[in-house]
């Protein structure tokens, strides 16, 4: 059968470059899309959706968006606010949504649960501004002296990002218990001339055997904690770090923060996961799971090892707590970074 490539109607042949959009299943030249011949090679060996420019635009309305405006709604400030007044318009709430339900409404602190008396609803998941977060009343009703936050960031290498780092926590305006990084970017055996310190955190973190990679966390020092050394990994394929918070209560609390390799080997990394979850899952204590997995979830039913991913977590009441793209560039928007919480 001969195929057409939409853009010049040219016929493609099958030892031509030339790539499938994985919405509308037509193939393009590869000189007829917007690829780089460093993009083309990208997709050809992941598992990211590719989109031609026509499903581009009915499917991602943001696509196009700079992105500098993009950056300016993560990081921006002025003398009066620390936020930016003039916040890029974009319509965030038309991205696909990953549609699941959790055990846990808006309202509830780790401090509160019970989860019998929480029925499943649907994740409270929506994009924030740094000047929506601070000036959000349903934000700041849910914090106080006895609930937990946590935030998640893929830093792409504390040694370049640490002073964005510390301009968003202080815009964010507040102090958040435990805060995870991904990518950090330490090489196992190589000595770090990084600042780290963080006021009132305390800084713990796990190398990688590459120049990228690795994961670390800041943890408030108000809290109590050890790692968990027979938990926390590091391997060819992705890097593991696990803390345990004293908390009050009769059950500590379980952090394990991910970073997994592009293109590393999926099936080793969810078998080890799976060992983890069965071993916390035996502890019967609160457990969050969070970093970037490299696994778009938004592709879960079309990608059998990915649905995969999200049944065996949800097998031991893991549920994905963000649920729109974590990565937005100007040919796809995946969701590759997730807090997963269990009662």
């Amino acid at each position: 059968m001969t195929v057409f490539c939409p853009k010049c109607s040219k016929s493609v042949r099958s030892n031509s470059r030339a790539i499938e959009c994985d919405n509308c299943l037509s193939w393009y030249h590869l000189k007829c899309t917007e690829l780089t011949l460093k993009d083309y090679r990208y997709y050809a060996c992941t598992d990211d959706l590719w989109l031609c420019i026509s499903c581009r635009d009915l499917i991602f309305p943001f696509n196009n968006i700079e992105t500098p405006e993009i950056i300016e709604m993560a990081f921006n400030s002025n003398s009066d606010c620390l936020c930016s007044r003039n916040i890029a318009c974009v319509k965030l709430e038309h991205l696909p949504r990953l549609n699941i339900v959790s055990s846990f409404d808006n309202s509830v602190n780790f401090s509160q649960i019970d989860p019998e008396s929480n029925l499943p609803s649907m994740v409270n998941f929506k994009y924030y501004s740094t000047h929506d977060f601070h000036q959000s009343s349903e934000i700041s009703s849910l914090f106080s002296d006895k609930s937990f936050s946590i935030i998640h960031c893929n830093i792409r290498s504390l040694a370049k990002n640490y002073d964005s780092l510390v301009s968003m926590l202080d815009e964010l305006q507040h102090s958040f218990d435990v805060i995870g990084l991904s990518e950090i970017k330490f090489k196992l055996g190589k000595d770090q001339l990084v600042n780290t310190s963080l006021p009132n955190y305390k800084f713990v973190s796990q190398p990688s055997k590459y120049e990228a990679g690795g994961v670390g966390f800041y943890i408030h020092n108000k809290l109590s904690f050890r790692i968990r050394s027979d938990l926390s990994l590091i391997t060819d394929d992705f890097e593991s770090l696990w803390i345990e918070i004293d908390t009050k209560n009769n059950r500590n609390l379980l952090c394990g923060i991910f970073y997994r390799h592009p293109n590393s080997n999926l099936e080793s990394f969810t078998n080890s996961l799976y060992d983890n979850i069965e071993k916390v899952h035996r502890e019967s204590k609160y457990c969050i799971v969070l970093g970037d997995f490299n696994i778009n979830l938004l592709s879960n039913d079309i990608h059998p090892p990915t649905e995969e991913f999200v049944n065996n977590l949800g097998s031991y009441f893991f549920q994905p707590h963000i649920l729109k793209p974590t990565r937005i560039t100007n040919y796809s928007a995946t969701l590759i970074d997730n807090i997963f919480l269990t009662p």
